[in-house]
């Protein structure tokens, strides 16, 4: 961000240097103008010059101001601990760790050490600089919601012999890490079609309501 606010500063001085010199530039061709009556050709060119590399000027703060704007943004929604979490491998944690260093400073017969690790690089032969993966919070689990019978019952009318839909039969998920430049695994989802043909089921009201299918 400061290299971008480093252009930002250089570009608008110079805005500042160009629009002086162009103000400068119109009022003598105003004052050449009142006196001859007309601009000569050699000035009308410089003015126009001038008015273009000025506008260009311009617009590229423009750009930059933009640019900056979203980058502050995108910084401002970062939370501030994870932008400037250092993720330490378990031994740097340890080492660190305030525990160890009372420990070693009064060694006693017997004694046990509790070091908290919340957080860990446990990968080996992570260069530094590596993105960390991102973790999401909580933990997936199956819906607690119960079906019922009712859950279960697809409602509607058929004058066909037979109703057919397709299932999924299986799933097999060979998702792995893999190096780069080696074949990605193929993950192969099976489906199948299945039928049913056209019947009648008896169930009591209180049964269809409350007994979990």
């Amino acid at each position: 961000m400061s290299d971008v606010n480093d252009i930002l500063k250089k570009v608008t001085a110079s805005i500042e240097e160009a629009t002086s010199k162009f103000n400068s530039k119109a009022e003598d061709a105003l004052k050449e103008a009142q006196k001859s009556g007309r601009l000569s050709e050699e000035t009308k060119a410089s003015v126009d010059k001038m008015a273009t590399e000025l506008n260009a000027m311009r617009e590229a703060e423009k750009t930059l101001k933009a640019a900056l704007g979203e980058l502050e943004q995108h910084v401002a929604q970062m939370p501030l601990s994870n932008a400037a979490k250092v993720v330490e491998t378990v031994g740097q944690v340890v080492i660190n760790s305030e525990a160890l260093k009372t420990f070693a400073a009064s060694v006693e017969g017997g004694k046990r050490l509790s070091i908290p690790v919340n957080a860990a690089l446990l990968s080996t032969g992570v260069a530094d600089g590596v993105v960390e993966p991102q973790r999401l919070p909580g933990i997936d689990t199956t819906p607690k919601q119960r079906l019922f019978i009712r859950d279960l019952i697809a409602p509607g009318r058929t004058g066909a012999p037979a109703i057919f839909w397709v299932q999924q039969t299986g799933f097999t998920n060979a998702a792995k890490v893999v190096a780069e430049g080696t074949t990605k695994p193929y993950s192969d989802i099976e489906f199948a079609t299945k039928n049913h043909p056209g019947h009648h089921h008896r169930a009591h009201v209180q049964g269809v309501q409350t007994n979990p299918g």
